[in-house]
């Protein structure tokens, strides 16, 4: 036993000498943090500097890059500069501080200036093709007045390759499938003068204005813009603007004919009236086919019951071609406070009531109807329950009702009442089918309300 008790403390003794010589730090140094490379504490060296001369870090407000020091290859020979954003109590206050990697080191290789309160966002983008990418930094100079400067990469230093250029929000899109993407700048207007969406084109080392289109007519400060595709399969940006009181208009551009061109603008009333909706609902690839759909949605006919609430919408889908001819999608109904839609066939485009019943203080009811008339009671076709509180699990099972989903304390159920088969044929459903249309909504990852895509 004794001889065996030497043996196991020799060969404890042997391993811990053979760890010690694989790692001449000891044990210890494994527990260290790991030391950052001697470029990037270099890096911090010299913006250390400029902090302790007064400068402060300046976030971008808007834009997926938001980081006070970022990295891109903006040269293109496959090392990443370091582009370092401050803010300086100086004429020209918002500063931009390039660096370019040379071996072990940071070197400054300019300086990107600008007025404004902050850095409204930053996109870096090929916009010429030469391999290197553009900075675009937008200056955020008021709540609604921003202006847009590009800069380049140019023998060794940065080129300005446009100017200061007022804009409400912007775009990069692949207009002409060349491969790149193409700069659009939207500017909103306040008066009776529409707005305008602006192409910018690269000339050389300067980008260019090259075409415009109007705004609707009536069109207020954007509220949304995002990149997406037509039916057709050519690219577009939807530009979603506040409009009226509490309403939403979309304008669809695409790029036709060499120019760009607001695809739904009515000649007629100068303004896209297809797309007006008093509801916050956006331009979204609904079906998962790639094709943006553009909702309308519309409020259904009233309920016979008075006690119950009908202030209900469904809404029609569209997506637009290139020639400017919009062609319905699909038809939905949305319920963005319970976070769930439904698809419904096109067929309940007429017809169709739907109301919302309070029960209890845990459980709503949403009753979907055959209209028959303002002196007729409907006809029940489709009964959803919204299940909170205690038990809701359980009593989602109950009353004939089967379970479409749950999510957060919440379940959604749905009931087929029998008055459904005295319904006209087209509103008769299988569970099946309200199984199959049952959706939670996913909400997109927006920064702020407006963005670019």
């Amino acid at each position: 036993m004794r001889r065996s008790r030497i043996s196991a403390l020799c060969l404890c003794v042997f391993c811990c000498l053979s760890l010690s010589a694989c790692f001449p730090e000891g044990i210890d140094g494994l527990l260290q943090p790991p030391k950052q490379p001697i470029a990037y504490v270099q890096l911090q060296t010299q913006i250390d500097k400029l902090l302790e001369a007064g400068a402060v870090y300046a976030f971008p407000a808007a834009g997926s890059n938001r980081q006070v020091i970022q990295q891109a290859d903006i040269d293109g020979d496959g090392v990443e500069e370091s582009l370092v954003f401050l803010q300086k109590n100086e004429d020209h206050p918002l500063r931009i501080y390039f660096y370019h990697k040379v071996e072990d080191t940071y070197v400054e290789a300019g300086v990107i200036s600008g007025d404004g309160t902050s850095f409204d966002s930053v996109s870096y983008a090929d916009l010429d093709g030469d391999k290197s990418m553009e900075i675009l930094v937008g200056w955020r100079v008021s709540d609604s007045l921003r202006g847009m400067t590009v800069h380049t990469w140019v023998d060794g230093a940065l080129h300005p390759m446009l100017t200061n250029t007022s804009y409400n929000a912007y775009s990069l899109q692949d207009f002409n499938k060349d491969g790149l993407p193409e700069l659009m700048l939207v500017r909103s207007s306040a008066t009776d003068i529409p707005g305008s969406a602006e192409l910018y084109l690269p000339k050389g080392k300067d980008l260019v204005f090259s075409t415009t289109a109007p705004l609707s007519l009536g069109a207020g400060g954007v509220s949304r813009i995002r990149n997406g595709m037509l039916s057709d399969g050519n690219p577009a940006v939807f530009v979603a603007s506040y409009y009226g009181d509490n309403g939403l208009i979309t304008d669809v551009f695409a790029y036709r004919n060499g120019k760009i061109t607001n695809l739904s603008l009515d000649p007629l009333t100068a303004a896209s009236n297809e797309t007006v909706r008093w509801y916050p609902i956006y331009a979204t690839d609904l079906t998962g086919d790639g094709i943006t759909d553009i909702p309308s949605p519309t409020k259904q006919l009233p309920f016979y019951d008075a006690n119950i609430s009908d202030n209900q919408f469904i809404t029609t889908w569209s997506s637009y071609s290139l020639s400017g001819v919009a062609a319905q999608t699909a038809l939905t109904y949305h319920n963005f406070n319970k976070g769930f839609y439904f698809d419904l066939p096109e067929s309940w485009s007429e017809g169709l009531t739907i109301a919302q019943r309070i029960v209890t203080n845990d459980e709503q009811q949403l009753i979907f109807a055959q209209y028959n008339g303002p002196d007729t009671a409907p006809t029940d076709v489709l009964i959803v329950s919204i299940l909170t509180g205690d038990g809701h699990s359980e009593r989602a099972d109950k009353e004939g009702r089967f379970v479409l989903g749950e999510k957060q304390n919440t379940v959604v159920a749905a009931k087929i009442p029998a008055s459904a088969y005295d319904a006209q044929e087209k509103f008769r459903l299988k569970k099946e089918d309200v199984l199959a249309a049952f959706h939670w909504i996913i909400k997109e990852w927006i920064v702020g309300e407006m963005t670019q895509s």
